[in-house]
């Protein structure tokens, strides 16, 4: 293998192994803490730093014992024998979390590897909306990436021996789509548990044109329930939490591949009934004169801003900003949404009311 970029899920093992109960059970209590108080803090700095020193100075057998994550990169590394080496780390938004990745981080680094570190606001199990929005975050972090690291020769490996369940179950769905490859190490094996790709080819199914709404409302950060709509739609494509639904990771990358296109065909009805126009007409006209990209960001600007008006947001995406014109520039708009930013930039142009926003023209950027 010439080229290996390895994803590592990565726990607290580095932390909790080889310590005593006072200590595990303390640390068990921040797993999902982003800010410490201040004792607290102090006696993590201590710790940490104690760990760090002993786990750089011990001889790499030495390190497989004390970390999960260490013992499978050895194991791979071993196995595959890689020219070259990157590693993601992919860790929780947490104290712990940070910790445990900032000595294997410079573990790493210190062996000549490259390595970046992974996460997303929210990525931690006590808050089930944040941590379903962070890892749809994650696959899109990825997926940005994805072509160009294929074109490069990089082969993919999921390392998910370590982690959190949750995030590792996640990631093997995902990685079963994506990766060459996910692995598993269980505790006291030597030898890795290889799990290959599926033999999938990532293609827009045809259905989903059918509920664009629902694909529509769940990109612009709607919560939606589980309705007659919903059954309908391919299980492969949605999960199920409680009475609402998700994305999978399936439907994520499925959503991804297909959304420009199926964005981009027609101006689309509003998903909040706070929009409406002051001509449709005109606005069609506008809107059909566009390239495909900037039909594209129309759309989603129109969808971000009817979940702004729907759930009293305080700000919009910043590739979406609404601001308030100076003058009257465009009469009779006293606003603008930035649709694009490029490509010969994109404004909607309308009147923000109590009672929503009504759109007056689709046109350049002034």
């Amino acid at each position: 293998m010439d080229r290996l970029l390895l994803l590592t899920s990565c726990g607290t093992s580095i932390l909790t192994n080889q310590i005593d109960n006072e200590t595990r059970t303390w640390l068990n209590g921040l797993s999902n803490d982003t800010r410490l108080t201040e004792q607290d803090q102090r006696r993590l700095d201590r710790f940490t730093k104690e760990r760090k020193e002993r786990f750089l100075s011990a001889e790499p057998q030495m390190q497989r014992r004390m970390s999960a994550e260490m013992n499978a990169i050895h194991a791979i590394l071993e196995q595959f024998s890689p020219k070259q080496v990157q590693h993601i780390l992919l860790h929780t938004d947490t104290v712990t979390g940070r910790a445990t990745n900032d000595i294997l981080r410079e573990n790493l680094e210190q062996m000549g590897h490259q390595v970046q570190l992974l996460t997303a606001p929210g990525l931690r199990t006590d808050d089930n909306d944040n941590f379903r929005a962070a890892l749809s975050d994650l696959v899109r972090d990825l997926e940005e990436n994805w072509q160009g690291w294929r074109k490069e020769g990089w082969q993919f490996i999921f390392n998910l021996t370590g982690g959190f369940k949750s995030v590792s179950a996640y990631l093997q769905s995902y990685g079963m789509l994506r990766a060459d490859k996910c692995v598993y190490l269980f505790e006291g094996s030597t030898n890795l548990m290889q799990i290959p790709r599926l033999p999938a080819r990532l293609e827009t199914p045809e259905d989903m044109q059918d509920y664009l709404e629902v694909f529509r409302r769940l990109e612009a950060g709607y919560r939606v329930t589980v309705n007659a709509q919903t059954a309908k739609i391919p299980d492969s494509l949605l999960i199920r939490i409680a009475e609402e639904v998700a994305l999978s990771p399936w439907g994520e990358l499925i959503w991804l591949k297909g959304r420009k296109k199926l964005l981009s065909q027609e101006l689309l009805p509003p998903l909040s009934g706070k929009i409406s126009f002051a001509n449709r007409q005109d606005a069609q006209k506008a809107f059909a004169d566009l390239s495909e990209n900037n039909r594209f960001e129309v759309n989603k600007a129109l969808d971000a801003l009817g979940h702004y008006l729907d759930m009293g947001r305080k700000n919009l995406p910043k590739s979406h900003k609404l601001k308030k014109l100076s003058g009257k520039p465009k009469p009779p708009a006293t606003h603008e949404i930035y649709a694009s930013t490029s490509e010969g930039a994109k404004r909607i142009f309308g009147r923000l009311t109590e009672g929503g926003f009504i759109i007056d023209a689709i046109g350049d950027h002034l």
